[in-house]
């Protein structure tokens, strides 16, 4: 979303990933069969016709069934039945389910070179940890109290948090929700809570922006910044709410002054697909 009317600096940004995939598909079947041994039944992945399937698995009854969904069936095989499997005709497609898996949030910084721009390293002239910059943060559910949102124990980084689905005081010019204000936060007077059900901003917020007070390896892409939060109402009109939590952030930058980055990890499939909507422009 934007507004040209403004001089300064708005930027939002859809962000959909915490996890990163490592695989071995570059290896032969051969060699993954030799150094996997020790998991057991083989997962795969094939399109078949399901009286097929059915009629193979009468005479291998040690490969297991998984899930069936039209023509497609994970199965897991005995080792020494894998190479077997890919041979049958009868089988349209089949893909090897043993792919490696593993988060990567403990190296994100350096493999993209954040360290680097926190150490101010050149050809920078100076390092960078988002000072001065407001990020505000348009999720579910906010632990205000996290460590990583503080600059000292009463006093938060959080200068606003705007909870969409308790209507009591709202921010000025709307008319639902209830806007924590920093004071409020301070003062650990601000009772918005962020369930098992409705924390994924804190860990959005703690990868945004986490100051690492907590735990410092582990802290964030701008530690220094700034922090603003819209708990996003969760019913059927979310991107109205979410085109007024932008709104809402935006003027909170414009009041102080400063540019701001929003990051949005919402998303629907639905709209023009190439920035024409009304709640994009």
């Amino acid at each position: 979303m934007r507004e040209n009317s403004s001089k300064y600096m708005r930027i939002a940004i859809l962000f959909v990933t915490f996890m990163f995939a490592g695989n071995s598909q570059g290896q032969s079947l051969a060699m993954k069969l030799k150094l996997n041994n020790h998991i057991g039944d083989y997962p795969l992945i094939i399109e078949a016709e399901a009286a097929d399937l059915a009629h193979y698995l009468e005479a291998h009854k040690a490969i297991k069934i998984g899930s069936s969904i039209a023509n497609f069936h994970t199965i897991y095989a005995p080792q020494n039945e894998v190479q077997e499997l890919y041979k049958q005709s009868w089988i349209k497609r089949i893909e090897d389910g043993l792919i490696e898996m593993r988060p990567l949030l403990d190296s994100v910084r350096i493999l993209n070179n954040i360290d680097s721009v926190h150490a101010g390293i050149a050809p920078l002239l100076t390092n960078y940890k988002g000072r001065n910059i407001l990020v505000g943060l348009i999720d579910f559910g906010l632990e205000w109290r996290h460590l990583d949102f503080k600059n000292s124990p009463n006093d938060s980084r959080i200068l606003g948090l705007w909870d969409q689905n308790k209507d009591s005081i709202p921010p000025a010019g709307y008319s639902y929700g209830h806007l924590w204000t920093k004071g409020s936060i301070d003062s650990g007077y601000c009772r918005h809570s962020a369930n098992i059900s409705t924390s994924h901003g804190t860990n959005v917020t703690g990868i945004a922006v986490g100051n690492g007070n907590s735990y410092a390896p582990n802290r964030g892409i701008a530690p220094e910044a700034k922090i603003a939060f819209v708990s996003l109402k969760n019913n059927a009109a979310w991107l109205t709410n979410l085109v007024d939590g932008i709104n809402y952030l935006f003027r909170l930058a414009d009041s102080l002054r400063i540019p701001a980055v929003i990051n949005l990890s919402v998303g629907s499939y639905e709209g023009s697909h190439d920035g024409r909507d009304a709640s994009t422009e």
